[in-house]
């Protein structure tokens, strides 16, 4: 095991037993928002969805000014559907949620997932041409000033779709750039 990962059961539950004490809603989806980030990055997408579904109760019912966090804990859980191979989930949830920060203004949200994971959903449904359009028109409302993890993701999207559409040498050459 790498050195953090032995010890991290423990801090964790640290963590847990310290926001119980507290009792404040925000530290709760904070730690709810760890323990999802935790699971993701060492692939338990079942358990990082279960923590990343009650942060997002908890940041949408129990707290306010919580943007940031609340569009986190619904960008990782569209990945972690993807991952877990919970396709019609995913697709449902990915044009509301871009939607959502659409209408709100919040470009951190509708960008991450429509740059993301949602054209993802059109190429499960067939449509590579919607897929790269939606990349595209996405990421023309995202600052161009510097390389971003949204520009970083669409590479991978992009890649997904030129080899879907038999373009191997295209993704290659993307990849290459």
């Amino acid at each position: 095991l790498p050195i953090g990962r032995s010890r991290l059961p423990k801090r964790m539950a640290a963590c847990d037993a310290l926001v119980k004490r507290a009792n404040i809603p925000y530290l709760h989806g904070m730690v709810r928002l760890s323990a999802g980030m935790v699971g993701f990055i060492f692939g338990r997408w079942l358990e990082s969805l279960r923590n990343f579904e009650e942060a997002e109760r908890i940041f949408s019912q129990e707290c306010a000014g919580v943007a940031w966090e609340l569009a986190s804990v619904r960008i990782f859980t569209l990945w972690d559907l993807l991952y877990a191979g919970k396709y019609t989930a995913l697709c449902h949830l990915a044009p509301i949620w871009s939607q959502e920060g659409a209408d709100r203004g919040d470009l951190f949200q509708a960008v991450s997932i429509a740059a993301g994971s949602q054209p993802i959903c059109e190429l499960i449904s067939g449509r590579a041409d919607a897929a790269m359009n939606m990349l595209d028109e996405s990421l023309k409302r995202w600052t161009q000033r510097h390389y971003s993890m949204q520009f970083a993701i669409a590479v991978y999207i992009r890649t997904w779709i030129y080899l879907y559409q038999g373009e191997a040498a295209a993704a290659r050459e993307l990849l290459d750039r």
